[in-house]
């Protein structure tokens, strides 16, 4: 019999007809992205690739390759559904710019302005299994700081880990456990990734609008942006049109494990709580593309205005640097964007940009006035990723991105 893992490997092979012997043409511009996803389905470091660019807000580029599922043996369509996970993050932000907008909240208000439970912490200062030295942090932690990973704030509570007992309680009760956790650093001090923090920010959405926070990103962000296929609580018909998860595990695609976000129940958030707005969007390319456009078109969707300029400005400023050992030199962490300070890999400096756990990636370039979007499920995609920006980056240098 078959073992699964060289299974999953014969499936990958018959996605390109079994021709890795042999090397694509070579193509010019955008129509060489979806051969070189292909040449990847063909390695074996992806089942599939959604990829789409827009140019001037056009449509200049939209193909699918490979599978949404090497199993069942389903391809990749354009309309298939990807969990885009931290491409969550600038959703929050741009909730957080609506309630700007409307003068219910101010990006330097402290935290416990709207969520009380935060009035009383502590920094750690020294902390080993032995001993925990304790002392007030210099500030109270902003709105600002948790948008930006600078709070201090923790990466996860008892309550988070493993991932699926965090599914069973609500964003309140998530971050109100958060609350009684001391700060890992003086706020504003040094970036540091806080997915926790991240949240803390959406529960004050949440506070501020009266509503829980997933239905108000799903009023006031997806349906004015047309955004039809996006969500955070997949409808049953809609499980269908999922892609597969995998990871890379002994250099083989593997179907992630039972407890992840990517897999069984917890992937179609059947018997959760939590809604993880930091992570939990499901959405399309193109659906992805609409809230990317948004933001290169300063704010305005479909000639209406979503956002005002001053808004979007606040949230694309540059706030902190990310360390280069991140794996992202030249970049800066705004308010749920990553701004592309440096150019590099491809993006041009000021581009914003957020990548997703599961490999995913999005980009907006307002020296290009390009869109860009890849949806793949494996986390990393690294090469994947470069490898596109590259060849966009590429396309519009030679006159070749239409």
């Amino acid at each position: 019999m078959i073992q699964r893992r060289e299974f999953v490997l014969a499936m990958a092979a018959l996605a390109s007809g079994g021709a890795r012997a042999s090397a694509a043409p070579a193509r010019k511009g955008l129509a060489a992205i979806a051969p070189t996803m292909q040449a990847f389905v063909d390695a074996g470091t992806i089942a599939g690739a959604v990829t789409l660019v827009q140019h001037e807000g056009k449509l200049v580029h939209l193909a699918a390759t490979g599978w949404r599922d090497i199993e069942q043996r389903a391809p990749m369509s354009t309309d298939t559904v990807f969990q885009v996970m931290s491409q969550s993050k600038p959703f929050i932000a741009t909730s957080v710019g609506l309630l700007l907008d409307e003068g219910k909240l101010k990006i330097d208000d402290p935290v416990d302005a709207f969520l009380p439970e935060f009035g009383d912490q502590w920094l750690l200062v020294r902390g080993d299994p032995n001993e925990r030295v304790l002392a007030r942090p210099s500030r109270k932690i902003t709105i600002g700081d948790v948008l930006s990973h600078s709070s201090g704030l923790p990466d996860a509570a008892p309550v988070t880990h493993p991932f699926a007992v965090k599914m069973r309680y609500s964003l309140a009760e998530v971050v109100a456990v958060l609350s009684q956790q001391p700060l890992e650093a003086e706020p504003g001090a040094r970036w540091r990734y806080s997915n926790q923090g991240i949240a803390v920010a959406a529960r004050i959405v949440e506070v501020v609008a009266g509503r829980p926070y997933e239905n108000f990103v799903e009023q006031r962000i997806f349906a004015p942006l047309g955004m039809k296929a996006s969500c955070y609580r997949p409808a049953a018909e809609v499980w269908p049109k999922i892609a597969a998860d995998y990871e890379l595990r002994e250099g083989r695609l593997r179907e992630m494990e039972n407890g992840s976000p990517g897999y069984g129940a917890l992937k179609l958030r059947q018997g959760t709580r939590y809604p993880l707005p930091e992570a939990g969007i499901f959405s399309t390319a193109e659906d992805m593309a609409r809230f990317h456009q948004m933001f290169l078109d300063g704010g305005r969707t479909k000639g209406e205005r979503l956002l005002s300029p001053q808004a979007v400005a606040t949230l694309l400023m540059p706030r902190i640097a990310i360390p280069p050992e991140r794996g992202m030199s030249g970049s800066a962490q705004a308010l749920g964007w990553r701004i592309q300070t440096a150019a590099g890999n491809g993006l041009a400096a000021g581009t914003i940009h957020h990548s997703g756990a599961f490999g995913s990636f999005g980009w907006a370039d307002p020296q290009r006035h390009i869109v860009g979007v890849m949806l793949v499920q494996r986390p990393g995609a690294v090469d994947e990723r470069k490898a596109m920006t590259k060849l966009v980056a590429a396309a519009y240098e030679k006159g070749e991105i239409a």
